[in-house]
């Protein structure tokens, strides 16, 4: 108890000494403070995300595996197999089976089909793009008189396919003639009708047709009803882009509208020129082409090939967790998924993207840390070595009246804790209130760097760039509109972080400091234990 009393003495007779110390602790303490915070804050939200956030996944091909197993011993690809398993895909039933997963939580799937309109059913077009469409159609019927490849039958694999090939202008005329005006796009379910689950579609007239329902029955967007002046239970035909005799009646149940603008998507098929229905009545549609299918002969490619309707299948997995999408491809292995094939999910990509300026921060916030403890460390330790130095003779007086050396360390380490804590109390208000402002002003400058640099991305491809909007994420974050790279999206970063330090934060904060107040006092001990009373008060003038 009396060295506990005497180093609060000393502490208060030395007050020059102690504040000096306490300002050095106390900046340190504060500099932990905003630290934690940052790291806190990233950690916490990386656990909301896991454990709040529900995933859609998509099982692909994966080309480099496909390329791989379709090459010979000399690398050459056998392009003819490459192409045939890239176009094949996943059928119904396999999706199904993998669908069976214990990690599931529910599975739909959408088919989409390209079709032709009859001569009252024209496509929304912003130019005059039903006139030129025509006489390239009728360019391409002189050209070529049959379809494409039945796997190029969605627009927008027609496009990268001339692309890829780098076609002619015949040979794009017999690829346009095979994709239809309008996208026939047929839902399993309810929950895969993500546009208006998420309101961005909404029935405006009518309504909906039957979930999983085989009526000829669809919904048209306002655009395409307006455009061709289409009520609520009229009659729309649609004609196979390859037979021009094959025809399918539907019934108009529904008209909708989007908050999206029709006009910015990159598909050949403009969104509003999609028809939306069951994937049951889709089915029946493709499978009375089928059985209607007459064998032609490709004028470009010289191959015999069938007119029927094909439809592309995308099928998606939702998961509770991201701890359940990470098991998942494991799961799907084992049910018989071939190595072909990878899962990826853009919820997943996306929300990584949106925590780089946040994980960016911390680890920045890291290194912070480490330099502040060092350097706060290394002045503590060069103080602590001229204080115990200026109080020689005090050291040399109380060894020699009897006490031991290890207690007037103790005595010494004892001033030392109790400056700690005293700053450590201030430093850890001072930090609960100016580390999340600190934190945030930081994060903000990551996230404009983010952007900057994604904008810079941009500009260096000679693509205009919009302003982001703000968004929550939930938690305790909020999020901003970031920029998008070439090939990916936008992502929602992480711009303000709201956590404020807590009973844990300041324990560690205080146990941080504590710890490098102890090293650093351990030169006083170590400079202690090596004076000798009697030597120190012979050398005194």
């Amino acid at each position: 108890m009396y060295i506990i009393k005497n180093a609060i003495r000393n502490v208060w007779r030395s007050k020059g000494r102690s504040i000096l110390m306490g300002i050095i602790v106390l900046v340190v303490a504060v500099a932990v403070c905003v630290s934690l915070t940052i790291r806190q804050a990233a950690k916490n939200a990386e656990e909301t995300t896991r454990n709040g956030m529900s995933v859609t996944a998509q099982i692909t091909a994966d080309r480099s595996a496909v390329m791989e197993q379709n090459s010979s011993e000399d690398g050459t690809v056998d392009k003819s197999s490459f192409h045939d398993r890239m176009s094949g895909g996943l059928t119904i039933d396999e999706l199904e089976t993998y669908a069976k997963a214990e990690s599931v939580k529910s599975f739909y799937y959408t088919e989409t089909a390209s079709v032709n309109g009859s001569d009252t059913l024209e496509p929304v077009s912003d130019s005059e793009e039903t006139e030129s469409g025509a006489q390239e159609s009728a360019a391409a019927e002189d050209t070529a008189s049959a379809t494409a490849p039945a796997g190029a039958s969605d627009g927008t694999e027609a496009a990268e396919g001339m692309e890829r090939g780098g076609m002619q202008m015949g040979e794009k005329a017999a690829m346009m003639a095979s994709t239809g005006e309008f996208s026939l796009v047929g839902y399993s379910s309810d929950e895969a009708m993500t546009a208006f689950v998420d309101g961005t579609n909404s029935v405006t007239e009518g309504s909906v047709f039957a979930e999983g329902g085989t009526e000829m029955e669809c919904i048209i967007s306002e655009e395409l009803a307006l455009y061709n002046s289409i009520s609520v239970g009229d009659k729309i035909t649609v004609v196979n882009p390859s037979l021009d005799t094959e025809t399918y009646e539907l019934s108009v149940v529904g008209i909708y509208s989007s908050s999206e603008t029709s006009g910015n998507s990159f598909s050949m098929i403009d969104p509003a020129n999609q028809i939306l229905m069951s994937t049951a009545a889709l089915d029946q549609i493709v499978a009375d082409s089928a059985a209607a299918a007459t064998t032609v002969t490709n004028a470009y490619s010289g191959q015999e090939e069938s007119s029927e309707l094909t439809a592309a299948t995308a099928g998606t997995y939702v998961f509770d967790t991201v701890e359940d999408y990470e098991k998942f491809e494991d799961e799907a292995k084992n049910l018989g998924l071939d190595e072909m094939y990878t899962v990826s999910s853009s919820d997943y990509t996306n929300y990584t993207q949106s925590l780089v300026p946040l994980e960016t921060l911390s680890r920045l916030a890291k290194y912070f840390l480490i330099v502040v403890l060092v350097i706060g460390a290394i002045i503590l330790m060069v103080f602590n070595m001229f204080s115990t130095r200026e109080r020689k003779y005090e050291i040399g007086v109380l060894t020699a009246i009897g006490m031991k050396k290890s207690k007037v360390a103790v005595q010494f380490m004892a001033e030392i804790f109790t400056i700690t804590l005293m700053a450590v109390i201030i430093g850890g208000t001072v930090g609960s209130v100016v580390s999340v402002p600190i934190a945030n002003s930081l994060l903000e400058s990551q996230v404009a760097a983010q952007e900057e640099a994604a904008a810079s991305t941009q500009k260096s491809f000679g693509r205009g760039v919009n302003g982001g909007t703000d968004g929550g994420t939930g938690g305790n974050m909020k999020g901003g509109m970031g920029m998008a790279a070439p090939g990916q999206q936008a992502a929602d970063y992480v711009s303000e972080i709201t956590s404020s330090v807590d009973i844990v934060m300041l324990l560690e904060v205080l146990g941080i400091c504590i710890l490098v107040s102890l090293i650093a006092g351990a030169v006083s001990v170590g400079t202690i234990m090596k004076y000798e009373p009697l030597t120190i008060l012979a050398g005194r003038d």
